[in-house]
């Protein structure tokens, strides 16, 4: 990493055609990336210790993965405009993050799993409709709720496991789903809706 790098500016680029890394920077607590629409390959940010803010407000499209994990002290992910991920959405070991913002958000082109991000209050996935991969939230303890209003099909297993806090899980659309469908160990879990769901090959 770079030891002494505190703000990345890159509100030049508007195309990446390739991956976008960001990996091990230990100082590094702000990037921008104000005009960046789309990028050609993944996007990672893995294990930057002081990272607080990334703001990508205008990238719509991302052809391969999404990855963050071990980033301690980002607490607000927001890709607002972001509408197609052709890879999975990989969100692991956040302790401070609170927000998943992505309520463009339409096709996932592998899973989702959001994992072991203990301060997480809010995922917002408001218009997703198709998950080409398993769909999983686990230790998310300060969630709520979780309404996925929009969704239609996961072509996988989901599972939503040992969210502390969550009472409430809408998903009233989801009628198509391939794989087994795991909801346990949400201990304040009260309301589920999951009516348009007709055929299930395995529930725990």
């Amino acid at each position: 990493g770079n030891v002494s790098l505190d703000v990345l500016n890159l509100d030049g680029l508007e195309d990446i055609g390739g991956q976008l890394s960001v990996n091990s920077n230990q100082s590094l607590d702000t990037l921008y990336a104000a005009n960046l629409q789309l990028v050609q390959g993944s996007m990672q940010f893995n294990s930057n210790n002081g990272l607080e803010l990334v703001d990508i407000p205008n990238v719509f499209e991302i052809e391969g993965e999404l990855r963050m994990e071990w980033n301690n002290n980002i607490q607000d992910l927001f890709l607002p405009d972001l509408m197609d991920l052709g890879g999975q959405l990989y969100l692991y070991y956040n302790e401070q993050l609170s927000t998943v913002d992505f309520d463009n958000l339409i096709e996932v082109g592998s899973s989702v799993q959001i994992q072991n991000n203990y301060q997480v209050e809010i995922v917002s996935l408001s218009n997703l409709q198709s998950v080409n991969g398993s769909f999983s939230i686990s230790s998310a303890n300060q969630m709520s709720t979780l309404n996925l209003p929009e969704l239609l099909e996961v072509n996988g297993s989901f599972t939503l496991n040992n969210n502390s806090q969550v009472e409430s899980f809408e998903a009233a659309k989801f009628a198509d789903l391939s794989g087994s469908l795991t909801i346990r160990d949400n201990s304040d879990l009260q309301t589920v809706d999951l009516s348009s769901l007709e055929c299930l090959d395995d529930f725990t």
